[in-house]
């Protein structure tokens, strides 16, 4: 219909350039654009988009017309919502605009009545819940969203199950951290934290008076490691890695050469390495780095540079079915790998080099970066670390892929000459 319809009738907007959506055509196909924002209609649900930022994300909205106007509902990040998911969710929005509503307008009144609901039954149970959805899922990186679910789940709920957060004070936090001081000490900071950013969130919104954590000192003094591998480490590490084969065998070569978190060299998809221009990109919502979701700039996926060596290991994996990740579980293709702590221990008998960890790799090449006299900003790049200064902040969108290639093929010449040594 006409822009000049009755603007009292909303709308639903006609489909532009439609495809039919799929799990393998938006991981493999679609590329983020150099500049802006890309736009991809799905054939099946009418209306439903999925716009892809130049930074990589990718969001499921429905655009509509109400009163004369273009609206658009977002519905939320894709892979959070999955096609199937954003096409009922579409759905029902179709079914709001047929009856005339606004399904932004209906959306916002009920968060807003959810939360008078829910500040009414202040329990453990109901708040924490409330915190998690709030804050934490849509604030937080996935391994931290992760590492709070698990707080919950295993220790302040089971805790406190059926009370009352305005009956706890003091008293009830300090028992609860000798509890889990007694069976993890570093465990127990964590979970202080935790607990910590729970009650400054439930002061803020009314719900508790005071927090209580702020009075209760952190129980155990963390020492940050140093441990780096010596010349002779690094080649017994590298022959043990080639005894043990696929899959832990390749992925602590790709940590060792790459530098990059366990997450990301055990999640690495097929999609994500391009061979030809010898490069591994990292979505943001994938990448460990610590950036926030709220933070300023928008965030960007890591653009790895491959080395001679790295390449070479890759070359060498095998290809397990139509799973779209390198390293895959063996019980489910749709998984990645897991196992880690025994394929540790095996790598440690069969290199005799003890008292290490998988992210100690990390350490390790930015330590011998340094000693390869590359420069501080190049290394820190490589790991992916942000530049919070003034200058990382506003002015340098410089992404550092020459230097980092040099770099990293730099450290893996040395690895090498390690090894062949």
């Amino acid at each position: 219909m006409s822009p000049g319809c009755d603007p009292k009738e909303p709308l639903i907007m006609p489909k532009r350039n439609s495809i039919r959506l799929t799990h393998t055509f938006i991981r493999k196909l679609i590329r983020p654009p150099s500049s802006g924002r890309r736009e991809f209609f799905d054939a099946q649900e009418d209306n439903l988009c999925l716009r892809v930022s130049a930074s990589g994300n990718r969001s499921w909205c429905v655009y509509y017309r109400l009163f004369g106007k273009n609206r658009k509902y977002t519905i939320g990040k894709y892979p959070t919502y999955s096609i199937e998911e954003a096409r009922s969710e579409a759905a029902e929005i179709k079914k709001i605009i047929a009856r005339n509503g606004d399904p932004v307008a209906e959306r916002n009144y009920a968060q807003r009545k959810e939360a008078e609901t829910n500040f009414e039954d202040d329990s453990v149970e109901v708040l924490s819940e409330l915190f998690l959805n709030r804050y934490v899922q849509k604030h937080l990186r996935p391994s931290t969203v992760r590492d709070y679910r698990s707080h919950f789940r295993n220790d302040i709920v089971p805790a406190w199950s059926g009370r009352s957060v305005s009956s706890i004070g003091r008293p009830e936090v300090s028992m609860l951290l000798d509890i889990i001081e007694d069976r993890a000490p570093i465990q127990c900071n964590r979970v202080r934290a935790t607990l910590s950013k729970w009650f400054n969130w439930m002061v803020e919104r009314g719900a508790v008076e005071v927090n209580p954590v702020l009075s209760t000192p952190r129980r155990t003094t963390e020492v940050f490691r140093d441990r780096t591998l010596s010349a002779d480490e690094i080649a017994s590490l590298w022959r043990a890695t080639e005894e043990m084969g696929w899959p832990f065998g390749p992925i602590f070569q790709l940590l060792l050469l790459t530098a990059k978190r366990r997450s990301e060299v055990s999640g690495m998809r097929w999609d994500e390495i391009n061979l030809s221009k010898k490069t591994w990109t990292i979505a943001p919502e994938r990448s460990g780095t610590k950036q926030r979701r709220r933070s300023d700039r928008a965030l960007k996926p890591d653009v790895v540079p491959l080395s001679r060596e790295a390449i070479k290991v890759i070359n060498g994996l095998p290809r397990i079915g139509e799973s779209e990740f390198v390293f895959v579980s063996r019980s489910k293709n749709d998984t990645p790998v897991s196992g880690f702590s025994q394929a540790c221990r095996r790598a440690k008998e069969l290199s005799g080099v003890t008292d290490w960890r998988l992210h100690d790799f990390r350490t390790n090449a930015r330590t011998n970066l340094s000693a390869l006299r590359v420069r501080k900003e190049i290394a820190d790049k490589v790991l992916n670390h942000v530049d919070n200064t003034t200058d990382g902040r506003h002015y340098d969108f410089y992404d550092y892929l020459p230097e980092k290639r040099e770099a990293l093929q730099l450290w893996a010449d040395h690895v090498t000459k390690v090894i062949n040594d």
